[in-house]
């Protein structure tokens, strides 16, 4: 049980200094913290949160902490085995800091036209054929740019396919909202409200 404390504690001291590095308050941390138990013998473990994690962890602590196991346990997996050993495996501790959230800018529609987002063409293959398709720069895309599949959008962190058959809408937050050719905008708005 000392153990398990003092490894909570060095858990806790490197999390809160990797927030305070990233000029969280001290007021913002949160820490959690939780353990992974199993039967004795089995393969998977459940989570389990402490009840009370800033008292001293002792035997009355451990013993609640089996009990919850015990109801998680039937919860999840429909029984639990009250009179089995009980296997403590990880110990979790979760900091996390609560920052301010950025604003998002609503920007204004302009044209559908993409054509100054078009970087080149590319072959590609959809169902075992080869196709000449746009390459669309996405961060060049702006708000009412549509892009028609066949295309691809390419970014640094990711590759958007659109497929035949499909539009690719750039909104007021620059989001990308792919949808079935001919759909109305702003009926599938309404919808999906």
């Amino acid at each position: 049980l000392l153990e398990s404390r003092r490894l909570f504690e060095e858990m806790k001291e490197e999390g809160v200094a990797t927030l305070i590095s990233e000029n969280v308050a001290d007021e913002q941390i949160r820490i959690q913290y939780a353990a992974d138990l199993r039967y004795l013998g089995q393969f998977h473990e459940v989570e389990v949160p402490l009840a009370d994690p800033e008292r001293e962890f002792d035997q009355q602590q451990l013993d609640s902490l089996v009990q919850e196991f015990h109801r998680r346990h039937d919860a999840l997996y429909g029984y639990s085995m009250q009179d089995s050993g009980v296997e403590l495996i990880n110990l979790r501790l979760t900091a996390s800091g609560l920052t301010e959230k950025p604003g998002q800018e609503k920007q204004a529609l302009g044209t559908a036209d993409a054509g100054h987002a078009l970087l080149d063409e590319r072959k590609v293959y959809f169902r075992g054929r080869p196709e000449q398709v746009p390459v669309f720069d996405g961060l060049k895309l702006c708000p009412g740019n549509t892009v028609h599949g066949p295309a691809i959008v390419v970014q640094p962190t990711t590759t958007i396919v659109v497929p035949a058959g499909y539009d690719l809408f750039c909104d007021e937050f620059q989001n990308y909202l792919m949808y079935a050719s001919g759909e109305n905008l702003a009926e599938l708005f309404q919808r999906c409200k």
